[in-house]
């Protein structure tokens, strides 16, 4: 079984589901709306046929910010249509006084299963830490959802602060945090993701962003993720492909990429990577998959 634990959804009606390309990108990529523009988009139709095609059994759908900024509505719909298949991760920004209505809003009312917290910053400061997004963090414990935080690591201690004051929150962090991997064994710079080990209740999710990144620099593939699951076990790491973002060969093309990584892991932590872990953050998709008897 595949699970695919990040991916995007886009709609061609613009009308309906108008573009606001907002984030920021770095001094390469000035402007990362002006990248996004130039990504086809991926209505939920087609993408539904390329996991069949590629054999992923379910996704989880995560808000794109970097084209709809916190306008949710199309993940949602998408969901919605493919219930059985897909599940929605939600973006709002935590630091507005109205933020547990919101979120509340699209838990109750669109069947979000998570929230995803980006690292943009308001009114120049950042959310992560920030306690007027603590009742956000409430909300999700409550509701029995997952938090998907979007940080680069030198956030990682300040991370790890806010996931000991909310011990029983689910939290999975996206692209493993953007470590530094140019370095290659024993990956020194990438040592603030690995002191998050010590955060029980996070679980990590790499993409073929990440997989990109290690083959870039000075270390083999395989070399760093053997010293990943070794720390974090399998329990705790989650494959997702990022599709169709920055990175977009097929998907097929990315499972077997990763699984070719990961040969070094048995059958049951090969299980757990691609669908067990993701499965437990993600109950109802376990559900869904029990009715359409896929397990």
């Amino acid at each position: 079984m595949i699970i695919d634990t990040h991916a995007h959804v886009s709609s061609p009606d613009v009308r309906r589901y108008p573009t606001q390309y907002t984030l920021r990108g770095n001094s390469e990529m000035p402007t990362l709306g002006d990248y996004v523009r130039q990504i086809p988009v991926l209505p939920v139709e087609q993408f539904i046929a390329e996991n069949d095609a590629a054999g992923i059994d379910a996704t989880v759908v995560v808000q794109m910010y970097a084209r709809y900024a916190y306008d949710n509505n199309y993940a949602a719909d998408s969901v919605a249509r493919y219930p059985d298949r897909l599940a929605l991760v939600c973006t709002i920004d935590p630091t507005l006084p109205d933020a547990v209505d919101t979120l509340d809003y699209w838990i109750t009312e669109r069947g979000a299963t998570g929230v995803r917290l980006l690292t943009s910053t308001h009114q120049g400061s950042p959310w992560l830490g920030d306690e007027r997004t603590f009742g956000v963090w409430e909300l999700a414990r409550k509701r029995d959802i997952t938090i998907i935080a979007q940080i680069f690591g030198e956030l990682a201690p300040t991370l790890a602060r806010v996931l000991q004051r909310f011990p029983d929150q689910r939290v999975a962090l996206d692209h493993l945090g953007y470590p530094a991997l140019d370095d290659g064994p024993p990956y020194a710079k990438a040592a603030p993701l690995f002191s998050l080990t010590a955060c029980p209740n996070l679980t990590i999710k790499f993409s073929t962003d990440n997989i990109i990144a290690v083959a870039k620099g000075a270390g083999t593939q395989r070399a760093f993720f053997e010293q990943l699951i070794e720390r974090f076990g399998p329990s705790r790491v989650m494959w997702s492909s990022n599709y169709n973002f920055i990175y977009s060969p097929g998907l097929a093309e990315q499972i077997a990429t990763a699984r070719s990584i990961l040969s070094f892991l048995s059958p049951d932590e090969t299980e757990q990577v691609f669908a067990g872990t993701a499965l437990r953050h993600w109950p109802s998709l376990k559900e869904a998959l029990i009715k359409s008897q896929k397990m």
